[in-house]
């Protein structure tokens, strides 16, 4: 999309990485910090630490994960009060129209 203002740092990156703007990946190189397939991260979204992020994570708009690891199928948002909530989510729709894909 748009990297103005992007940060990607030091990890392993999968397949189907979607990013915006302003996002920062503040991370150490760790041979088994990885960050899933299908990964997607909204504007302002944050990663900060050494934990993995599994397969098919939405980040959304200023949401920050900070020394926490996510699991697969996980939407990862800021609430009406600010907190950062993790709750299951499966992407489907947004990969099918990112990537084209059908099959997973």
């Amino acid at each position: 999309m748009h990297p103005v203002g992007t940060i990607l740092g030091n990890a392993n990156y999968s397949d189907y990485l979607y990013v915006c703007q302003n996002v920062t990946v503040n991370t150490i190189t760790k041979p088994e910090h990885t960050f899933g397939k299908g990964l997607m991260l909204s504007a302002g979204a944050k990663i900060i630490g050494e934990e993995n992020i599994g397969d098919w994570v939405s980040i959304g708009v200023d949401a920050c994960v900070y020394k926490r690891e996510i699991p697969s199928n996980s939407l990862v948002y800021r609430d009406n009060e600010g907190a950062i909530r993790v709750k299951e989510y499966y992407n489907r729709k947004f990969l099918e129209y990112a990537f084209g894909l059908t099959e997973f």
